[in-house]
């Protein structure tokens, strides 16, 4: 049976691994003045997720609550990656496609600078969402290893979740 401290640990690593990689991410293009709306989003997202790990830590937050934190705000992270990549509900919705991003949904071309995630490598957006998702993924190794943690991490808080006395 696997220590539940552990898990604890390898959950709040991954957390706190790929809060890292967001919020370096974004605060690139803000160093580099190339601000928007995604890259805000990455700084937030990224220092939301150490400040979480921080605050389990810390004991200023119960178990319970951390774990359905931590799981809520992974999963909405590879959502986001989801939607933003292949579905582009939020860029309609809040009119994102005209904020100046370059990202245009007759052919899910993404010209902006995108976090990292390179789009010179012509892959194709044809397909299925699933299919464009693993074709991101694929061609994009920072985008692959941090959705990968943010899935085991999110699975990982959900079990601690459930089974927390």
């Amino acid at each position: 049976m696997t220590d539940r401290k552990t898990v604890v640990t390898v959950a709040m690593a991954l957390l706190v691994f790929t809060g890292i990689v967001h919020a370096i991410l974004g605060l690139v293009d803000v160093v580099l003045g190339d601000v928007d709306v995604l890259s805000v989003a990455f700084v937030l997202a990224g220092v939301l997720a150490i400040l979480l790990a921080a605050f389990s830590y810390g004991d200023l937050l119960a178990p319970r609550v951390t774990y359905a934190l931590g799981a809520g705000l992974l999963v909405a992270y590879v959502l986001a990656y989801a939607d933003w990549h292949a579905v582009g509900i939020v860029e309609s919705v809040f009119g994102l496609d005209d904020a100046g991003l370059g990202h245009d949904h007759h052919d899910h071309g993404h010209d902006h600078h995108d976090h990292g995630h390179s789009h010179h490598d012509h892959h194709s957006h044809d397909g299925s969402a699933v299919t464009v998702l693993i074709d991101h993924l694929v061609a994009d190794p920072i985008a692959l290893v941090t959705k990968v943690a943010e899935t085991a991490a999110a699975g990982l808080f959900v079990w601690l979740f459930v089974t927390e006395e």
